[in-house]
């Protein structure tokens, strides 16, 4: 690919030194016409300024009153005007003709010409002279005493040594001008330097490109997907998100507390930490969101929410806890099948008829009693077989396994169904499992009841009990006191009742622990709002 030489950074460079050169230049050029015509003016004032201050200093007068003007004396005030002004001093006597003068030549000679008439009249005033030695900015100013005028002041500039002075200012501009080019330059450079950086050194067509490319992905993802800035502002939605909101809704500029009241994205910009399967309930859709803070160069400056209907989310559910636990539950079934099939093989083997058929009448009376018992108080087929199978892994791991005979299930509400009762039921059995493993004569009873506006479920076991450092602990998600455990067993059981707008409590002494789970049947669920 042909590397383009009007790149981004190459175009935002010479823009801005054309834009700082032109109008430095003209800014120069101006400063130049306008500011000689500005120092010739304040040459004026100066100049005249001079001229009436020698011509009111009491050493002229004196000078001039005497018999004879006192030229000595006038030279040396000259001689004092010229060390201290820089300027030339002339003293004229009324008929126009120099008393002194710095060029002895023009002594006693006609010096106000034209001017004759302003000067011998009492006016003070300039003039620019180029016909009388050098050319010269001077200033008239007339010798007063006794309100008679006894003589004249010429206080004059000559035009070399002001255009010397200008010269040297103006080399000190020239020598400036180059490195205030190279400074322009160097301040463009580093501009479009920062802009390529800020924008991660890609060029436009790039730039619009991935703004395409980040449509298309946004909206072919399938979980919904809700951007915002560090105001909460949304700046971002995808179709997925867009599709859990009514219809026509307004969605970008909006604040994201307003779509989705205890939205967990405060807490992130709050705490700057990512928060991870946050179950919310979003439109009468319960739905699990991950949210996460944005970061550029080290400072927060929005955050992404991701989140999946609970509904589509419910084959990874099952997959990793419902079916998972039935699918080890039946596991554990078949294996004690395949132990009692082994002992009646041997009895065969043996030849001892008569103790295949005790033994094979008394597994059959188990059997059905269970079987039995489960189909006429349990009317939801995942929970009967999530109890048949624990109490199978139940008599493999030499645990006294108890249904309370009271228990009974004929229906779920909508909002905790066979999933959520898989889950909460499971981790609550699996747990304690875990924590009689050591028990003398391990136990635990299971019992679930059902009335016109409650489902209430309580597992049981006498293992050791809860730590007390541990009992604020045990629905954190990733806490966990087993070897290879997840931490989220407890964690998804309180996230289920939480969303049913369920109860969850334990009691727990140093031998035993119960678990009690209440679940509302008359619960009216708030829209929108989070429910954890």
């Amino acid at each position: 690919m042909v590397k383009k030489f009007f790149t981004l950074r190459m175009q935002v460079f010479l823009l801005a030194s054309i834009s700082g050169v032109i109008p430095f230049i003209l800014a120069i050029v101006f400063l130049y016409t306008n500011f000689t015509n500005f120092f010739e003016e304040q040459i004026e004032k100066e100049v005249l300024e001079i001229a009436l201050g020698a011509a009111g200093d009491e050493r002229v007068k004196k000078a001039f009153t005497s018999e004879k003007p006192d030229i000595r004396l006038l030279q040396e005030i000259s001689n004092d005007y010229k060390n201290r002004t820089g300027s030339y001093v002339i003293f004229i006597d009324m008929s126009g003709t120099a008393l002194i003068d710095p060029y002895p030549i023009h002594v006693h000679t006609q010096v106000i010409g034209e001017d004759r008439e302003m000067i011998l009249k009492g006016e003070a005033y300039t003039s620019r002279s180029s016909a009388y030695s050098t050319p010269s900015i001077r200033a008239f100013a007339p010798v007063m005493s006794d309100d008679r005028q006894i003589g004249a002041v010429v206080a004059a500039f000559l035009e070399p040594d002001l255009k010397l002075i200008l010269n040297e200012l103006y080399q000190s501009v020239y020598k400036a001008i180059p490195i205030a080019i190279l400074l322009i330059l160097i301040l463009s450079l580093f501009l479009a330097n920062n802009i390529k950086k800020r924008l991660f050194g890609m060029e436009p067509d790039e730039i619009g490109t991935r703004l395409i490319e980040r449509e298309g992905i946004l909206h072919s993802v399938k979980e919904g997907i809700i951007g915002t800035d560090c105001d909460l502002n949304i700046t971002v939605v995808n179709n997925s998100a867009a599709e859990l909101f009514p219809k026509n809704t307004k969605l970008i500029g909006r604040k994201i507390t307003n779509l989705i009241a205890d939205s967990p994205l405060p807490k992130i910009v709050q705490t700057k930490k990512p928060e991870l399967n946050k179950q919310l309930l979003l439109n009468d859709k319960i739905v699990i969101s991950n949210s996460f803070p944005i970061f550029s160069q080290g400072k927060l400056v929005g955050t992404v929410m991701t989140f999946r209907s609970l509904d589509e989310a419910n084959l990874l559910a099952e997959e990793l806890t419902g079916v998972k636990k039935i699918m080890e539950a039946l596991r554990a079934r078949t294996h004690e099948f395949s132990n009692k099939l082994h002992v009646i093989s041997g009895l065969l083997q043996l030849g001892a008829i008569e103790e295949v058929r005790k033994y094979v009448a008394s597994v059959a009376i188990t059997e059905s009693d269970l079987i039995g018992f489960l189909l006429n108080n349990f009317q939801v087929n995942a929970v009967s077989g999530l109890l048949m199978g624990k109490a199978s892994e139940a008599e493999e791991q030499r645990i006294k396994f108890t249904i309370d005979p009271d228990s009974c299930l004929f229906s779920l509400p909508e909002y905790f169904d066979e999933h959520a009762m898989i889950i909460v039921l499971g981790n609550l059995i699996e747990n304690a499992f875990y924590a009689v493993k050591d028990s003398e004569n391990p136990e635990v009873i299971v019992s679930i009841k059902q009335t016109d506006t409650a489902i209430q479920i309580q597992v049981s076991d006498n293992g050791k009990g809860i730590p007390e450092e541990f009992k604020d602990l045990i629905y954190e998600s990733g806490f966990t006191t087993k070897e290879n455990g997840t931490g989220y067993g407890l964690y998804n059981v309180k996230s289920r009742v939480d969303v049913a707008k369920g109860e969850i409590s334990f009691i727990s002494y140093e031998k035993g622990t119960t678990f009690i789970v209440k679940i509302p049947f008359d619960t009216i669920l708030d829209e929108p709002g989070v429910l954890l």
